[in-house]
């Protein structure tokens, strides 16, 4: 059924066949086709720009799921938007090129792309912060809080973080140094991060890394054949210490 203007008391539907006899058309299906009364894809809402599938615009809804298709012109779509799998309540939602997926937003969340579809894959997570920094020791704490400035980058489950202790006083405290209070607990533990301090005790040794296990970070030097030991506090004014990391949240 092909629809044309209708004027009733000044009043204009703005439904006109008068350039098209197919401006609009409703189908024995309920499908409405407006320029196309022929569809290359069957579907609840077809637009042609040019009175021609090669340009259409559409929307299907059936058994299989949900579309919206821009600027096709073979069933798969050049650029398609797809919600499909309507067996559960929360279904992915899928972006189509030439045919093919590039990218998924999953069920249950989180991003995947070129036809992942495994959850354990997909981009759930991005965001950055601030965090404080908090200098304990294992034998006795400084006489008075030792606090730093902290900040993070989370992509997914990796974890950047930077922390520094800028001209701090760590008088009254005693044992290994333990920095607390990371923005996200490690898995697995002991992840090597790049770590620099001025006037703590070395032991003697060279070589310092950060340690980020679940909820600490701590410092560990060696040297020349020698075993690992723990940063210790050397306790007093004008204490500096500055680390920097990336490891996986558990």
């Amino acid at each position: 059924m092909a629809l044309t203007k209708v004027n009733r008391g000044g009043l204009n539907t703005g439904i006109s066949d008068s350039s098209d006899a197919n401006a609009i058309t409703i189908d024995s299906s309920e499908n409405v086709l407006i320029g196309d009364a022929s569809p290359q894809v069957t579907s609840k809402l077809t637009v042609s720009g040019n009175g021609s599938a090669d340009t259409a615009t559409f929307m299907y809804d059936g058994s299989a799921g949900t579309y919206l298709d821009i600027n096709t012109n073979t069933a798969n779509g050049i650029i398609s938007l797809e919600a499909n799998a309507r067996s559960g309540n929360y279904p992915p939602l899928t972006f189509i090129t030439s045919g093919s997926e590039r990218l998924r937003i999953q069920a249950g969340g989180g991003i995947s792309f070129n036809g992942d579809t495994a959850s354990a894959n997909a981009l759930d997570d991005y965001e950055t912060g601030t965090w404080t920094p908090t200098m304990t020791g294992s034998t006795s704490n400084p006489s008075s809080a030792v606090t730093g400035v902290g900040t993070y980058v989370k992509v997914g489950k990796l974890v950047h973080i930077y922390l520094q202790f800028n001209n701090v006083n760590t008088t009254g405290a005693a044992g290994i140094v333990t920095i607390t209070g990371q923005p996200f607990a490690a898995d697995p533990t002991n992840h090597p991060i790049t770590m620099m301090a001025y006037d703590f005790d070395f032991f003697g040794k060279t070589s310092l890394v950060g340690e980020v296990n679940s909820s600490t970070i701590i410092g560990m030097v060696s040297g020349d054949d020698t075993a690992w030991a723990n940063l210790r506090f050397g306790a007093g004014t004008t204490r500096y210490l500055f680390a920097a990391g990336t490891y996986t949240a558990s």
